[in-house]
């Protein structure tokens, strides 16, 4: 299937991307792929390169990019924010509907772990998006920003704009956003249809984020899907677990793109 790297203008600076499409004539249906926390287009075990790939067979075109910061984009991680991701995504989402070989009223998106909060805003007041996948969804970004504070953190904060999480420095503005940042009271007003993917064993978003989600989507009454991956920690670490990950995720995008 053809891969063609892409640039796409945000923010005045340069993202990248890759674009699938799985051939022929009749524009195609498509979707958006949005990393995760210092994730990048490609993920850890390939993951986003391999489910692309399985999309495209499939009959579904996938651009999948770097948000700024990230990846092979311009930018600095320091300045990242979900607002910049969210930017970044749109005008991923124009390019996708600009495109001659897309159906731009058949596009759908993916968001994996933090991406689940871009994916979810896009959701939630993009009503020509058909359908969504979270993989991993974070639920509450505050506990997860409480749960990597050291000794010195807000003194750090205000003195120099950024902390430290291992060797990435994470600016202020993320640390505001996502203190403040609700997603579940977004996800209200989502009404397309939504796949949830969690693994039982992950380390850093707690499986009972997926729990607190379903609940929101069954209030809303909106068509929506969970599937636990027993053992599965966060990265899917295993051949099983990737092929639950992907198969479910290609078999739900045919179902509501197709």
């Amino acid at each position: 299937m053809p891969e063609t790297p892409v640039c796409i203008e945000s923010g005045g600076q340069q993202v990248v991307g890759m674009f699938h499409h799985p051939g022929g004539t009749v524009p195609a249906p498509a979707v958006l792929m949005i990393h995760g926390f210092t994730g990048d287009k490609i993920e850890s075990y390939r993951v986003f390169v391999r489910t692309a790939r399985r999309l495209a067979l499939a009959g579904i075109a996938v651009l999948r990019i770097d948000c700024r910061g990230s990846g092979d984009s311009e930018g600095e991680f320091l300045d990242m924010t979900i607002s910049t991701e969210v930017e970044d995504a749109r005008n991923g989402l124009v390019w996708l509907r600009s495109h001659d070989e897309v159906n731009g009223g058949q596009i759908g998106i993916l968001g994996y772990s933090m991406g689940s909060l871009v994916a979810v805003t896009l959701l939630a007041d993009d009503e020509a998006l058909r359908t969504g996948v979270l993989w991993s969804p974070v639920a509450h970004p505050s506990l997860m920003v409480q749960a990597r504070r050291y000794p010195g953190w807000e003194q750090h904060l205000e003195e120099h704009g950024a902390v430290f999480i291992e060797a990435w420095a994470v600016g202020k503005r993320l640390v505001e956003e996502m203190r403040t940042f609700d997603p579940l009271e977004t996800a209200q007003a989502i009404r397309a249809p939504i796949l949830i993917v969690h693994g039982d064993q992950d380390e850093s978003v707690p499986v009972g984020a997926s729990d607190e989600y379903e609940n929101v989507f069954k209030a809303s009454g909106i068509q929506h899907e969970k599937v636990i991956v027993p053992g599965a920690v966060h990265g899917y670490a295993t051949i099983a677990h990737q092929e639950t990950l992907q198969a479910s995720t290609v078999e739900w995008f045919s179902g509501h793109l197709i």
